[in-house]
């Protein structure tokens, strides 16, 4: 999984 994937799993608000 890439980097970005992972910054939206720990912060699933920013993108959604």
């Amino acid at each position: 999984n890439f980097p970005l994937d992972l910054a939206s799993v720990e912060a699933p608000s920013k993108n959604g």
